[in-house]
């Protein structure tokens, strides 16, 4: 006896693999993907908006990191002075007077900053400057770093650390100064 079977049975039972449980089960059809780009026009003024501040900002920075590129270099080549000299602390403090002189020429008009000396110096220094004051206390002792033989200077170990301290503390942030 032969059983006969028609065409669509036979594709029908080729596409379940013979288990009759999944038979007539059809396929999940899959959502279209999320667009990545908003479509409403809201969000796409608001990215690109966003997009502008962003670009605004980093732009700012980028200026601000450019154009403090010499506090960068000389607080660098004090610490290069620094690990040079090791335990030599006198070493260190004999250029801080001309580090200063260097970074404030850098940041000032040369017409304002040139012919500064002794007094007038210290009093631009805490112009510029919110830190500790140099016209007053150990700041004085910068002026006979400048002027007078290192046999002169008077300085202990713990005045050499604080003038070293303010020194890069005023190259790092002069400029920064709040007017009350």
């Amino acid at each position: 006896m032969s059983i006969k079977t028609t065409n669509s049975e036979a594709i029908e039972n080729t596409a379940t693999f013979g288990n009759y449980l999944i038979h007539g089960i059809d396929e999940i059809i899959l959502p279209e993907a999320i667009a990545y780009y908003p479509s409403a026009p809201g969000w796409q003024v608001l990215g690109l908006v966003v997009g502008i501040l962003i670009v605004f900002q980093l732009t700012r920075s980028v200026r601000r990191w450019w154009r403090n590129r010499y506090r960068r270099e000389a607080l660098k080549q004090l610490a290069f002075i620094e690990r040079q000299a090791d335990k030599r602390l006198h070493d260190v403090v004999a250029v801080l007077p001309y580090y200063l002189k260097v970074t404030a020429l850098k940041a000032y008009p040369r017409q304002d900053v040139a012919s500064l000396s002794g007094k007038t110096w210290l009093s631009f220094l805490d112009a510029n400057y919110s830190g500790p004051s140099f016209c007053g206390g150990i700041g004085k002792k910068l002026l006979n770093v400048a002027y007078l033989p290192r046999e002169q200077w008077q300085l202990d170990e713990q005045q050499i650390n604080e003038l070293i301290k303010m020194s890069r503390h005023w190259i790092a942030k002069h400029g920064d100064v709040i007017h009350v």
